[in-house]
């Protein structure tokens, strides 16, 4: 089956139509959507623009695996709508179990989301033996990172010209809900991990010193743990050494920075952290599969398509073809 392109989310397709109801953003717009189905499974790659802040409450019918896959001006917050407050993100996944409204807050100019919604009625997940009501218990903004994974291979799909065929996708969706329950009996932070306090103080201390020159004993000290231990626990944590987390922290906040298009480039790099232009033009090469200068570029131009290029996520490298969107 090859994936379809539907209309914005204000133009959801209506009852009866094949394709499964898009999330409405209300503040923001869907200036492309791409979907597949596979055994009962949903999938919606939705890429997201908006002028100003918005909060936007999604009500859910199935359950649903939301995926962000990069966002550019500020995070995405998922959180369900009888809770008080939007907690600080962990990670870029969220388990909305059926019946739930979500509350999606967001200050980012443009944001790519995977949307699964899943039929828990289907038998053949029940006939494989998961547990349905374990993975689909609800957990908000986490990390983990063979979900990230096979997210990426799934929106791969969604949007790939010649996509591959339905034992692929169906092979996917199998693993995605076998590391669902998995990721639910680990109650997201495995024994010896860093607890959730230790990450919320960690990511406070990272962002506010982003431009110095931060070592792991600055990490360790935050925490008050020893080096070797913080080495230890961090990729059991979040899936991610503490170099790779902090540059991928580094790589956002000059996203940020380069998308505002007041300061050259070179001053981006030592206000990220970096040694200089050329450091940060190589490990952003790296990640995000262009120069700096070359993705500000594409980012201001009227086509959309240069933003949809090779991106990174959590230090996940993006397998995503560029598309070209028209308006």
């Amino acid at each position: 089956m090859r994936p379809s392109a539907v209309a914005p989310a204000d133009h959801a397709p209506q009852p009866g139509s094949t394709h499964p109801r898009v999330p409405i953003y209300r503040g923001a717009w869907v200036t492309a959507c791409h979907q597949r189905e596979w055994n009962g499974v949903a999938a919606s790659y939705l890429d997201i623009r908006s002028d100003a802040a918005f909060e936007a409450e999604i009500p859910t019918k199935f359950p649903c695996l939301f995926f962000t896959v990069e966002a550019v001006g500020g995070p995405v917050l998922l959180r369900p709508e009888r809770q008080r407050m939007f907690l600080r993100p962990a990670g870029p996944l969220s388990v909305v179990p059926s019946g739930t409204s979500v509350l999606v807050r967001s200050t980012a100019r443009h944001f790519r989301q995977l949307v699964l919604q899943f039929e828990t009625a289907n038998r053949s997940m029940r006939d494989d033996g998961i547990d349905l009501a374990t993975a689909f218990q609800p957990r908000f903004m986490f990390a983990n990172a063979r979900l990230v994974r096979l997210c990426l291979l799934l929106a791969d799909e969604c949007i790939s010209p010649d996509p591959m065929d339905r034992l692929f996708g169906d092979s996917l969706i199998l693993s995605m809900l076998m590391a669902l329950s998995r990721a639910a009996t680990q109650d997201n932070h495995p024994a010896g991990g860093l607890a959730p306090w230790k990450m919320r103080r960690l990511e406070c201390f990272v962002e506010a010193h982003l431009g110095d020159d931060l070592s792991l004993d600055n990490l360790a000290h935050q925490v008050g743990v020893s080096r070797s231990h913080l080495g230890r626990v961090f990729k059991q944590t979040i899936g991610q050494s503490p170099f790779e987390w902090v540059r991928s922290k580094r790589i956002e906040r000059a996203k940020q920075l380069l998308s505002e298009g007041r300061l050259p480039v070179a001053e981006i790099a030592i206000a990220t952290g970096f040694a200089d232009q050329a450091h940060l033009t190589r490990a952003f090469g790296r990640l995000v599969g262009m120069p700096p200068g070359a993705w500000r570029r594409r980012l201001s131009g009227a086509d959309i398509e240069g933003v949809l290029g090779a991106e990174v996520q959590n230090g996940e490298p993006v397998t995503i073809e560029v598309l070209r969107v028209v308006a």
